[in-house]
């Protein structure tokens, strides 16, 4: 049989079963196409199910693991010479080390990030990379230059259809707001509103999440 395209089926399960927030089912999917992927030598989808699991590790709380397997994967996209992966990879590191309070290192990475996704022809990648690059300046204290980038995020993912990092942008401008002592409940009660609409149970756990946060702060 094809074993890549069962090792394509399984990742694509795990992204479906990632967006429900159902990291153990997700887990599961993620290391089994891994395992095809090792067996039959597919270095690069190899480190993308690497990447893909350092995300579910950082939505868990495990930043260390999420770093190693990051760092691994970066290698490999450096190697095969594949940009936006690679640029992907910078931007996953740069929010480990964003959580982890590595301020300096987070920036570090974010720029190597931008500069990859300059030269990128994926207009998702160049999105994800301006709402992490405003998420690392509003960490920094530049809330003003932070809100405004990721509004023309916003304005960018809603033109161009991806609904999915619209609202990523959305729970990131929501965190600003928030870091610059603004009240962020409307913005993320809408988050949550839309992302429940459209199944995106992962957004909306978090827009739940930072709206309970917001309130302990108020």
């Amino acid at each position: 049989g094809d074993r890549s395209g069962v090792a394509y089926a399984l990742f694509s399960l795990g992204d479906l079963a990632m967006a429900q927030a159902d990291f153990t089912d997700a887990e599961a999917k993620y290391e089994q196409s891994m395992g095809i992927r090792t067996q039959i030598g597919e270095q690069g989808n190899v480190a993308e199910t690497r990447m893909a699991l350092a995300l579910l590790a950082l939505e868990q709380g495990r930043r260390d693991e999420a770093g190693n397997l990051l760092t691994e994967a970066r290698e490999e996209f450096h190697k095969d010479g594949s940009g936006d992966d690679e640029a992907l990879a910078d931007l996953l590191l740069a929010r480990v080390l964003l959580s982890q309070g590595k301020l300096s290192d987070a920036e570090k990475e974010s720029s190597a990030a931008r500069q990859l996704s300059n030269k990128s022809q994926d207009f998702s990648v160049r999105l994800r990379t301006a709402t992490l690059m405003a998420q690392v300046q509003a960490a920094s204290g530049k809330s003003g230059a932070s809100a405004a980038t990721l509004q023309d995020a916003i304005r960018s993912a809603h033109r161009s259809g991806y609904f999915n990092l619209q609202l990523e942008a959305q729970l990131a401008l929501a965190e600003v707001k928030m870091h610059a002592h603004e009240n962020a409940s409307a913005l993320l009660a809408e988050v949550r509103k839309q992302a429940q609409e459209k199944d995106f149970k992962l957004i909306a756990k978090k827009a739940i999440q930072l709206a309970a946060e917001s309130s302990r702060k108020n």
